[in-house]
C-alpha cells in the first residue's frame, strides 16, 4: 500500500480540515512524522487505519465511537484516504463521515463509509474491501503495517499458529499450501479405487479364448447395429414425408371450407358493394350543393346579428341628436354675451401670469447673487490649491535630485548578500570539517578499547592502522589455538584410554578372563598412575582456549564495524577538505569581481544604511505624490464645480431676461382692465 493523499476534519485535535499530500513524501523512499506530544501523530496512523477497516485501537466497539472522536468544537467528521493498492497497483479513496445532531449536542450519526477506485478520470463506487485490496486482515495489518504505540511487544510474542497465518497473508504463501489439496484428491482417488474394485469384483473372470468370442460377437451385433441404423434413418425419412402431405391435406381442406363459406355469402358482399358504390357515386355529384347549403346557413346568421346591432347603435343615436338639440337652444341664448366674457378672463389670466413671472424674477435675482458670491468662494479655494501643488511638485523634484543612484547601490548590495552566502557556506564547511575530525579521536579510544579485550597472546603497542593488520595476527593466533586444541586433544585421548586400562587392569584377578584377551594368567599386570587429574587440566586448558577463539571472534565482529566507521570519517574529513577549499576558492574568486568605484567591500554596512535611506526619501515622495494626487482631484473638482455654478448663473440670466420680456408684452395686452404699477416694479 503506499499512501497519495489523506484529508482529516474534526478528529481528535483537528478541528479545521487539515490535508496531508504524500507524494513527495514517498517519492523520497523514507519519511518521518514529527511533533510535540498531543500534537496529532498518532491520529494520523489511526485515520488511516479507521478509514480502511473501521476499526480502532483507542476504543473499543461498545464506546460510541462517533461522539468521542470527533472534536467537541466541531460539527462534521471526515476522513477521506486515498491510496494505491493491490496487484497490480491501483488508486483506491476510502472515505468515513458522520455529523453532530443540531438539537443534541451529545448524538451522533452513525458513521457512513464509502469506497472508490479510479477508472480512468472518474472515481466509481466498489465494493471490494480493504482485505481483499492489500490482503491483508485487520489484525496482520496493525502488526506490520502500522503498529500501535506499545503494541510491539505483542508483535514479537506472536505464538507459532498466529506468526504462520500473519505470514501467509503477507507473502501469499496460501497458494503453496498443498497438503489440503492433496488430501482431498487422495481421499476422491481412493474413493474412486475403491468404487472400481468393488465394480470389478462382481465381473466374472475371462480366459483369452472367451475374450476372443466375446469380440467377435460385439462385431456381429456393430453389423447388425449398422443395418437397423440405416433401415431406421430410412423409416424416419418417410415418416417426414408422410407428416408433410398430412399437412397439405390438412391444409387444403381448410381453404376448401373458408371458399365454400365465402361462396355461400357471395350475393350479400356483391349487394353490400352496389350499395357502396351507389353512396360513392352520389358523394361526388351533390358534395358541392351540399356545402353551399352549409356555408349560405352560416352568413344568413350573421348577416341577422350584424343588422340588430346596427339596429340598436341607430336608437341611440336618434336619442342622442335629440338631447344635442335642446342643449343647443339654451346655448343660443347666452352665445350673444361670450365674447365680451371671454376678453375679460383672457386679460384676468394674463394679470395672473404677470403676477408669477414677477414672483420668478425675484426669486431668479436672488438665486444669481447667491451663486456669484459661491463662485468668488470656490475660486479662492481653488488659488490655495493651485498654490499648494506647486509647493508639493517643487519639494518632489528637490527630494528627486537629492536621491543617490539607486540601481548602483542595489548591484551593490545584491552582490554583499551573494559573498554573505559564500562566507556562510565557508564557515558551513569548516564546522563540518571540525566536527568530522573530532569524531576520529573517539572512534580511535573505541578502536583501541575494543582492541584491549583481545587475549593476552595477541599484544598490540600501538593502535593498529588497518583491519587488515589485525586479522593477520588474530588468524596466526587462531592457527596456533587450533594446533594447540589438537594436541590437547590426542593427549586427551591417550589419557583416557590409559584410565580405561588402569580400570580393566584393577579388576583382573588371576584365574579370572580378561575381558580384552581372554587369558586367565595375568603375570604382568598393566601398572598406570592416577591421570585423572591430568585429564582435568587438559579439560580446563581446552575450554580456555575455546573462550579466547570465541573472544577474538566477537573481538573482530566489534572492530570490523569500528574500523568501517573509522575509514569511512577519515573519507570524510578528506571530502570536508575539500569542500572546505573549494568554498574557500570559490569566496576568493568571488571578491576579485568587486569592481565598484567610490566603494570599498568594508563598506557593506555604508550600503545598507544608503539603500534604507533611499527607502525612506522614495516612501516621503510616494506619500507627496498622493498629496499632489488628492490636490489636483480637488482642484479639478473645485473647477468643476466653478464652471457649473458659472453656467447656472448664464441660464438664470437667460431665464430673467425672458421672464421681463413676457411681462412686457402681457402688460401691454391688457385693455379691460387696470394693473397695479406695483407689481411691475417689483421686478
Amino acid at each position: 500500500m503506499i499512501p497519495v493523499a489523506l484529508t482529516i476534519k474534526g478528529l481528535y485535535s483537528y478541528q479545521q480540515e487539515t490535508t496531508i499530500d504524500f507524494t513527495n513524501l514517498t517519492a523520497a523512499g523514507l519519511f518521518g512524522i514529527f511533533g510535540a506530544v498531543g500534537s496529532g501523530k498518532s491520529t494520523i496512523l489511526e485515520a488511516i487505519t479507521f478509514a480502511l477497516y473501521g476499526e480502532t485501537e483507542r476504543l473499543n466497539s461498545r464506546d460510541s465511537r462517533s461522539y468521542n472522536m470527533m472534536n467537541l468544537k466541531s460539527n462534521e467528521l471526515l476522513i477521506d484516504f486515498t491510496f494505491m493498492g493491490g496487484v497490480p497497483q491501483e488508486k483506491y479513496r476510502f472515505t468515513v463521515g458522520c455529523r453532530r445532531n443540531k438539537k443534541r449536542y451529545s448524538e451522533t450519526t452513525p458513521f457512513e463509509r464509502k469506497a472508490y477506485q479510479l477508472v480512468g478520470n472518474d472515481w466509481q463506487p466498489t465494493a471490494k474491501t480493504s482485505t481483499e485490496i492489500l490482503g491483508l486482515s485487520y489484525d496482520n495489518f496493525k502488526r506490520t503495517v502500522i503498529i500501535p504505540q506499545g503494541k510491539f511487544q505483542e508483535f514479537l510474542q506472536l505464538k507459532d499458529t498466529e506468526r504462520v497465518q500473519m505470514l501467509k497473508e503477507i507473502f501469499n504463501l496460501e497458494k503453496f499450501e498443498l497438503s489440503p489439496q492433496v488430501a482431498t484428491l487422495t481421499k476422491e482417488n481412493d474413493l474412486k479405487i475403491s468404487n472400481t474394485e468393488g465394480r470389478m469384483q462382481g465381473l466374472p473372470i475371462y480366459d483369452e479364448k472367451a475374450v476372443l468370442q466375446k469380440e467377435n460377437d460385439i462385431a456381429v451385433l456393430q453389423k447388425q447395429y449398422d443395418l437397423h441404423s440405416v433401415e431406421l434413418r430410412k423409416k424416419q425419412d418417410e415418416e417426414k414425408e408422410f407428416d408433410l402431405l398430412k399437412g397439405l391435406f390438412a391444409d387444403v381442406s381448410l381453404k376448401t371450407e373458408q371458399f365454400n363459406q365465402l361462396k355461400e355469402n357471395e350475393p350479400a358482399i356483391s349487394l353490400l358493394e352496389k350499395e357502396v358504390s351507389e353512396y360513392e357515386n352520389c358523394e361526388k355529384l351533390f358534395r358541392h350543393l351540399i356545402d353551399n347549403r352549409d356555408n349560405s346557413k352560416k352568413n344568413i346568421a350573421a348577416t341577422e346579428e350584424n343588422f340588430a346591432k346596427q339596429k340598436k347603435e341607430s336608437d341611440t343615436t336618434e336619442a342622442a341628436i335629440k338631447n344635442g338639440e335642446a342643449l343647443l337652444a339654451e346655448l343660443q341664448n347666452s352665445f350673444a354675451a361670450k365674447e365680451t366674457l371671454l376678453q375679460k378672463a383672457e386679460e384676468l389670466g394674463k394679470i395672473i401670469s404677470i403676477k408669477n413671472l414677477v414672483s420668478s424674477l425675484v426669486t431668479l435675482a436672488e438665486r444669481t447673487t447667491k451663486g456669484k458670491t459661491l463662485i468668488t468662494d470656490k475660486e479662492a479655494e481653488l488659488g490655495t490649491a493651485k498654490y499648494e501643488i506647486k509647493n508639493i511638485q517643487q519639494s518632489i523634484e528637490s527630494k528627486e535630485k537629492n536621491l543617490p543612484d539607486t540601481e548602483l547601490l542595489l548591484k551593490l548590495n545584491n552582490w554583499f548578500i551573494a559573498k554573505n552566502q559564500l562566507d556562510n557556506e565557508v564557515k558551513k564547511a569548516v564546522k563540518e570539517k571540525n566536527d568530522s575530525e573530532e569524531k576520529l579521536p573517539q572512534i580511535i579510544l573505541s578502536i583501541e578499547d575494543k582492541v584491549k579485550h583481545f587475549p593476552k597472546e595477541i599484544a598490540f603497542s600501538s593502535m593498529p592502522q588497518t583491519m587488515e593488520v589485525i586479522q593477520k595476527k588474530t588468524s596466526a593466533a587462531t592457527e596456533n589455538y587450533d594446533t594447540v586444541l589438537q594436541d590437547l586433544k590426542d593427549k586427551l585421548a591417550h589419557l583416557q584410554l590409559s584410565q580405561k586400562l588402569e580400570e580393566f587392569a584393577k579388576n583382573l584377578h588371576e584365574g579370572d578372563e580378561c575381558p580384552l584377551c581372554g587369558a586367565v594368567h595375568h603375570p604382568h599386570i598393566l601398572s598406570v598412575k592416577n591421570v585423572a587429574d591430568e585429564i582435568e587440566s587438559i579439560r580446563k586448558k581446552m575450554k580456555e582456549i575455546e573462550k579466547n577463539k570465541t573472544a577474538i571472534q566477537q573481538c573482530l565482529v566489534g572492530l570490523a564495524t569500528v574500523f568501517a566507521d573509522y575509514e569511512n570519517q577519515k573519507k570524510s574529513v578528506v571530502q570536508k577538505q575539500e569542500n572546505l577549499q573549494k568554498a574557500e576558492a570559490g569566496l576568493q574568486q568571488f571578491i576579485s569581481t568587486f569592481l565598484f568605484e567610490n566603494y570599498t567591500i568594508a563598506e557593506e554596512e555604508l550600503v545598507k544604511n544608503q539603500l534604507h535611506d533611499i527607502q525612506l526619501k522614495t516612501n516621503a515622495i510616494k506619500d507627496l505624490r498622493k498629496q499632489k494626487e488628492g490636490k489636483e482631484a480637488g482642484a479639478e473638482s473645485l473647477l468643476k464645480t466653478i464652471n457649473d455654478y458659472k453656467t447656472g448663473i448664464e441660464k438664470l440670466n437667460l431665464e430673467k431676461a425672458k421672464s421681463e420680456s413676457e411681462v412686457s408684452i402681457l402688460s401691454s395686452q391688457i385693455l379691460l382692465h387696470k394693473i397695479d404699477e406695483e407689481i411691475i416694479n417689483e421686478t
